[in-house]
């Protein structure tokens, strides 16, 4: 007779493996899917978004009447859902942020295809600031010399 033990333990071994083999691939496609959300991979790169301007700024001036920063906006057709927009002032290396969107009361974000002119009243429109930078997703998409109105 033969000995059956033999057969026994490599079939044992052939169904570790592919237990193994199939772990190995429900977790890479965990891994993948997790990858993939939202917030570890942009919707777009910086490069992609430099590229592609989505919002714009049309004019930024400081009113010395009101001693208020004015600026005007456009946004051109895009897919992207923006949570929220920051103002950058900068002056002499220090760096003043202002709020636009979900996570602050300050603004709303202007809507595709549209214009729109915020005016700070916050203090960011000071005679000393020197340019105003948009910022969104954690990039830059437009930076603008702020000139007097």
């Amino acid at each position: 007779m033969k000995n059956k033990k033999g057969v026994s333990n490599v079939v044992s071994v052939v169904l570790i493996i592919l237990v193994a083999l199939v772990a190995v691939s429900i977790l890479s496609v965990f891994i993948y899917n997790f990858a993939k959300s939202p917030g570890l991979s942009p919707q777009l790169t910086c490069f992609e978004l430099d590229s592609a301007r989505p919002i714009k700024i049309t004019d930024v001036c400081h009113n010395q009447d009101s001693e208020e920063l004015e600026v005007s906006l456009v946004r051109i057709g895009d897919n992207l859902e923006f949570e929220n927009i920051y103002f950058l002032s900068t002056n002499e290396g220090e760096t003043e942020r202002w709020c636009c969107g979900g996570d602050c009361d300050e603004c709303q974000i202007l809507n595709k295809g549209s214009k729109k002119y915020y005016l700070d009243a916050s203090g960011l429109g000071r005679e000393k600031l020197d340019k105003i930078v948009l910022t969104g997703f954690d990039c830059s998409l437009d930076e603008r010399k702020i000139e007097n109105c």
